[in-house]
């Protein structure tokens, strides 16, 4: 049974020693230490150090073995080890790290630790020159320059990091392979490139602006977007910066699609006013048939009894045009037609882009079908003398119901415009 009450002593070998003893003095070669067989190491116990330790009891190469057991028994039989070890391998043979330097701080850890006592000596490390190191010794007996743990530690964390660059290398070279393709069909255009972005986590998804001078301090640049998918499937999207010009940027993306055998998309045909009319009327009518559920709400109290309620066409017109800012860009209210008749028509709201007109009525008390009719047709000739009238949309609000048949104003509206053309 081994004594092992002393094992942790400050005086007993650091791991940093115990490397040195066993990488830089016995020697190691695939695996084994110095020259021992399995047999000449179990002998090497009983024969040099005069202790009975069974290294079979112990797994792995004899390395593995040898520093088991020099790290598990007490600091004097650790001492025994090291003069057995100064004895079998002697200085002159083995690798060239065993030297008498070495062999000077071997005996001085033996003192150590046949005394119980630390010592504090130099460092029994050589300098690049080869002179011995004149920094003081740690517990391993070297400095932090030359201390065996501290560079296999160090040696380790570089392989790591090697290991690490190579696999990211592995990651990234999909991605970078792409983008030095787009790179290149960009440079033979003339437009040089710059990668905005790149996902450095999954290596899937990058940016890359492509710039090119159309006039002087004029510039024009388009932004090339690439993802790769979780199948490896990669897809190119082109984006305008608004902050240059885009001449030429089609062409560029015409070649990078064919760079990459992507689909060549057909350009888009403008959009037309009829076309932008007739997407309007729709978010207009959408607009308009929910007017009154917001009325509604907004004729509820809040928390703070503050409420907003729809009592003369002045509200109507404020309230819809809060409504048309959220859909609108360009909205004129209350512009003012040319003359017709010695009066000049007042226009509800314009929409300047889409040239429609919105006219709003507000029915009250004692307001029949009749006259709201009559007031329809002639808002209806009014608007043929306004130039930017090429559709008009009446909106009649009737929230108390006072209008008893509503799709006969509709059918008089229309035959009115239809009379008119």
């Amino acid at each position: 049974m081994m004594d092992t009450s002393a094992i942790n002593s400050s005086t007993a070998l650091s791991t940093s020693e115990i490397l040195a003893l066993v990488n830089q003095y016995i020697g190691v070669d695939g695996g084994y230490l110095g020259d021992f067989n399995q047999r000449t190491h179990a002998d090497f116990y009983q024969e040099y150090c005069n202790l009975t330790i069974d290294p079979n009891q112990y797994k792995g190469t004899t390395r593995e073995r040898f520093i088991a057991i020099i790290s598990s028994v007490p600091p004097r039989d650790q001492a025994a080890i090291i003069r057995g070890i100064i004895n079998k391998f002697p200085i002159g043979k083995g690798p060239r790290t065993r030297t008498t330097e070495m062999l000077t701080t071997l005996q001085r850890i033996v003192q150590r630790l046949e005394s119980g006592t630390p010592t504090i000596t130099g460092c029994a490390g050589r300098t690049r020159s080869g002179k011995p190191c004149q920094a003081k010794a740690g517990s391993s007996g070297f400095c932090s320059v030359h201390d065996p743990a501290i560079i296999e530690r160090q040696r380790l964390q570089r392989e790591a990091q090697e290991v690490a660059r190579k696999e990211a290398e592995i990651l990234r070279r999909p991605l970078l392979d792409i983008i030095n393709r787009i790179e290149d069909i960009c440079r033979v255009r003339g437009w040089r490139t710059q990668t905005r972005y790149f996902d450095e986590e999954t290596a899937k998804h990058a940016v890359v602006a492509a710039y090119r001078q159309v006039i002087l301090l004029s510039e024009s640049a388009t932004l090339i977007e690439i993802e790769i998918d979780e199948h490896n499937e990669t897809a190119i999207k082109f984006r305008r910066d608004p902050f240059y010009h885009d001449e030429g940027t089609e062409d560029l993306h015409l070649a990078i699609r064919k760079g990459f055998n992507l689909p060549i998309e057909h350009p888009k045909p403008p959009t037309t006013l009829k076309s932008r009319q007739s997407v309007a009327l729709e978010e207009l009518e959408n607009l308009l048939h929910r007017f009154h559920r917001v009325a509604a709400f907004f004729a509820k109290p809040d928390k703070y009894g503050n409420i907003l309620p729809i009592q003369i066409e002045a509200d109507v017109q404020h309230m819809l045009y809060g409504l048309l800012m959220s859909r609108f860009d360009d909205i004129r209210p209350e512009d003012f037609g040319p003359y017709r008749a010695g009066a000049r028509s007042r226009v509800d709201f314009l929409l300047e882009d889409e040239k429609i007109i919105i006219e709003t009525k507000m029915t009250r008390t004692g307001m029949n079908d009749k006259e709201v009719a009559e007031q329809l047709i002639i808002d209806i000739e009014r608007y043929q003398a306004v130039p930017e009238c090429q559709i008009l949309v009446c909106f009649v609000y009737d929230p108390e119901g006072f209008i008893e048949n509503p799709l006969a104003l509709k059918r008089i509206s229309k035959n009115q415009r239809e009379r008119l053309k």
